[in-house]
This record gives structure tokens, sequence and C-alpha cells, in this order.
């Protein structure tokens, strides 16, 4: 009869469920509960439908290029790229077969990642990753954050030092290399994190002279990472582009957009990632891989606080849901008395962040996870009755913003400042963005200028719906300031409603190329009195 699997897979070992019949129902219960919860997470079965404002402007904008087959990087610059679909979950006719179809390789690699790791460990921590994994499943960020650190502990489970490289364990790793080519072209600056753990893996894998290994680690994201952003329509030139010009808004992200918060949360976040760190470096005593998974927990510790506390908001959750996922990553990556104690410390954090912006409880997270597994099990019978439900959704969504914008009809190429791009879209006026589409994110020269030149090449747009409308507090001509020259130039004032300017470029416009600046520049800071000069 088959055996409970030891808790490290070695050469020549046979796998198996448990001997007793009620261990073999918990073997199977904890990892179909396991598939079923990265289901919910990954296969968009009951997807977003479009809204108003900040943030799902970009979301319904990004959608959009991509169903147009817009050039990301080039038509089109965000730190989201092609599949951004799998992040945001907002449905678009142009794109839900997509989001379905690249959504099956990421769900697959989750799936074949705990697998593994579960492998002779106890159901608990499956069923521990089930639960945080349904309780965060509107929290995206940690998700991502967590894959290469799943990938970085099945490697040291397939591929074990000193073991020699058997075809079926580097079958499993290619498996598991796939998304790490598949989540930079959802968000861009997931290159950073994926190329950093993989880039330290495959460091360790040239000294141990693991050849074979190497060529998967570098192979299989390359040819998915080119596979897949030719696949959703992108030309295969576009994509240096698409990463050249990710690189200014990640390098100007941080004095750009940072904004205060609770000083006591980064604190928490710094203490229960020390945690980690010193469990996992008292777990994983005496392994040759020690100092090179230390170095990759901190870069992602770090990716992730920064991701959370940068613009310091609800982002928070961002960082105090990846403390959690990376304990319980370390615990089967390295099951000691050590690692398994770091998990306490690790979900307190992650409670008391996440008690500040969402409701914390026993009956709220029961919800949350209800909602997970209910709110998946009715989209997909949704999608079996009724297929066109979705897109009929869709178009109410579109006529609801609509009514509530208001906006003035729009003749030619239509663009919209400052960032309400669900607005022009669901106006169904001819959607012809400048590259940076949301002025907030124009926060670097090369950027602003960007915008400015696209104001006067022959892809500049015919009508402009113009609102001053300047995020947390900023200067209102610090967004997209490098084009009202430009616009106050080329093009003339045609109405003016409920706030919003319709402008429409003149005939035989001619845009002044810009002016330097005389004397030396001026340091100033927000809230406090200017010294203009004279003369």
């Amino acid at each position: 009869m088959p055996v409970e699997p030891t808790s490290e897979i070695v050469p020549g070992q046979r796998v198996a469920s448990p001997r007793s019949a009620a261990g073999r129902v918990a073997w199977i219960t904890t990892r179909v509960l396991m598939v079923l919860t990265l289901a919910c997470a990954w296969i968009p079965f009951e997807p977003r439908m479009p809204e108003a404002g900040l943030d799902p402007s970009w979301m319904i904008a990004v959608n959009e290029a991509a169903a147009r087959s817009m050039a990301f990087g080039r038509d089109l610059i965000f730190t989201y790229g092609p599949l951004a679909v799998l992040y945001t979950r907002v449905y678009h006719p142009g794109t839900d077969a997509m989001a379905l179809v690249a959504s099956i390789p990421v769900f697959a690699g989750y799936v074949a990642a705990l697998w593994i790791l579960a492998a002779g460990r106890t159901g608990l921590l499956l069923v521990a990753s089930s639960l945080a994994i349904g309780a965060l499943v509107h929290l995206p960020d940690p998700m991502v954050f967590w894959y290469p650190l799943l990938v970085l502990a099945c490697a040291d489970r397939l591929l074990p030092a000193g073991a020699p490289d058997r075809a079926s364990r580097l079958a499993a790793f290619a498996l598991l290399c796939v998304p790490f080519g598949l989540l930079p072209l959802v968000k861009g600056s997931m290159l950073i994190s994926c190329g950093a753990v993989a880039g330290l893996l495959g460091l360790q894998l040239v000294i141990e002279r693991r050849w074979p290994a190497v060529a998967v680690l570098v192979g299989v994201p390359t040819f998915t990472l080119l596979a897949g952003w030719v696949a959703v329509g992108q030309p295969v030139d576009a994509l240096f582009d698409y990463f050249r010009w990710i690189t200014p808004i990640i390098s100007g992200y941080t004095a750009a957009m940072s904004s205060l918060g609770p000083s006591w949360e980064p604190l928490a976040v710094v203490a229960g990632s020390a945690v980690v760190l010193a469990a996992l470096w008292l777990g994983m005593a005496g392994r040759p891989r020690r100092p090179m998974t230390l170095l990759a927990y901190a870069l992602s510790l770090f990716l992730a606080f920064k991701g959370g506390f940068v613009r310091h908001d609800g982002h928070a959750l961002v960082a105090g849901g990846f403390v959690l996922l990376a304990s319980l990553s370390m615990v089967m990556a390295a099951p000691t008395p050590w690692t398994a104690a770091a998990l306490l410390p690790a979900a307190l954090v992650w409670g008391a962040i996440y008690g500040q912006y969402l409701p914390l409880g026993v009956g709220p997270i029961v919800d949350a996870w209800r909602n997970t597994y209910a709110s998946a099990w009715q989209g997909a019978v949704d999608r079996l009755a009724d297929p066109d439900a979705a897109h009929r959704a869709y178009r109410a969504a579109l006529a609801r913003i609509d009514r509530e914008a208001g906006l003035l009809p729009l003749e030619g190429r239509a663009d919209i400042y400052s960032h309400r791009q669900a607005d022009l879209i669901a106006s169904g006026a001819r959607w012809s963005p400048r590259p940076v589409f949301q002025s907030y994110s124009a926060y670097t020269p090369a950027l602003a200028e960007l915008n400015r030149r696209h104001l006067t090449g022959a892809g500049a747009p015919d009508s402009i719906a113009f609102r001053v409308e300047p995020i947390d507090g900023r200067v209102p001509a610090g967004e997209d300031g490098a084009s009202w020259p430009a616009l106050l130039a080329a093009y003339r004032p045609v109405a003016f409603r409920d706030d919003v300017l319709t402008l429409r470029r003149a005939a035989g416009a001619v845009v002044p190329e810009p002016r330097g600046t005389d004397g030396a520049p001026i340091q100033a800071e927000m809230g406090a009195p200017v010294a203009v000069p004279t003369g």
C-alpha cells in the first residue's frame, strides 16, 4: 500500500497518499481545497464590470488598449501590460477569452508549486495557505510577489544540492518557470521581482554546475514572455519599448507618488519581515543555499514593502499580506521550530494592518472566504447558462458611466485630461490617448515630453475633454504641465460644462517648441510661500 510522503523529495523515492482511510480523505480534501482556492484566485469566472473613478479608469483603459492591439510601450505607457486583465479582473468583450486562456498556465504554476511543497508536509499548511489566499483574493499584489518565492522553495526540493538532474524533475521545474514569463506582461514591475529571484537561483545553479536546470530557468521564461507577447497581438519589436518606458515610471514613482500614513504600519512590517528573515536563517542552518535564499526573501520583502508604503494608504495591505504569505512558503521550504514560530508574528502583522482598512473578525473573514468560492461558482454557472450575460452587463456599466459623466460629443480622435479614461471610453468617442494616458503618471521630464510631442504629431487628437483635477493636492500644472502650452497653441475651446472644457484642434495649428528657463531654479515646498523674482 502507498505510504505518506517523507519530508524531502529524493531521487528514486515514491511519493504517495497516506495509508489510512482518514489520512487519504484528509490528503485529498486539503489538495482539492488548494486547487479550488487557486482557481478562484486566478481564473476570472466572475469578472468585475467597469466603473468610473481614478483606478477604474486605468483598468478599463489597459483593457481597451489590449483589445485593440495597441502597442504597449509605444501607443500606451503604463506600469501594467497587455495581460493586466489577470490582475484587474475587469471584463471587456475583447479580452475576456484572452484572460480565461492566459490564466490557465499561471493557475497551473501555483498549483504545481504548492503541490510539490505539500509533499510530506502536514495538511495544515495547505489549509492555512488556502485560507490566506481566499482572504487575499481581492489583493493580487501579495499573490504575484509570492510566486518567485514558491518557485525558489520548489527548486530546493526538485533540484536538491548534490543530486543529479532527472528529466521528470526538470519537466516539473519547467512548468513552474512558465509564469515567470507571463507575470511581467501582467505588471511590468514584476520583471524586477521575478528577475531578481530567478537571477539569484540561476547564480546558485551555475555555482553548482546544474547546466540543464540553468537552461530551463533561462529558456522557459524567455520563450513564454515572447510567445505571450505575440499571442496577445503585440508587435515583437515593441517588447523592448515596453520595458524601456516602464523604467522611468518605476524609478520616478517614489518621488512623485509618495504619501504618508500611520507610522506604526511600516514599523510593524519591518519587524515582521525581520522575524521571517531571522527564522529562515536559523531554519536553514547547514544548507548550502541558505545565503541565496535569505537574499531572495529579503529582496521580495523589500519590494512588497515599497509597494505597500510609498503610497501609504490601502496599499499597506500589500505589505502586510505578503509578510503572511512569505512566512507560509518559508515553513514549507524549511519546516523547523524556528520557521514555524514565525507564523504567529507574521499573522499578527497581517491582521493588525488588515483591520485598519477592512473589517477584521471571524464573521468578516468567513464572509470573505465564502464570497471567494460563491462568486466564482456563480460566475461559472452564469457563463454556462447565459454566455451573453457578461456582455450585457458590460454595456449596461458603460451606459451608466456615460450618463454620470455627461461628456459632450467629441469629434474625430478624442482624448481626455487628466485621468478619467473610463468616461471617454464609455461615451463611445473614438478613443485616441496620449502615450502616458494618465496625467499623474507623466512625472518625469522624459514622460512629460512624450505626451507633449504627441500633441505635435500626426496622431494628435482632434478633440479633447479637459478637466483640472490633480490628485493628492498637487499643483495642477504638475500633471502634464509640459503639454499645456501645446494645448493652448493648437486647440480652441468650444464648450464648457460641469468643469469640463471641450477643446477642438485648430486648422493649421503650429505648436511652438518649448522655451528654456532663465536664471537659477527655485526650491520650494508645498504649503510654503514662494518668493517670485522680479524683473
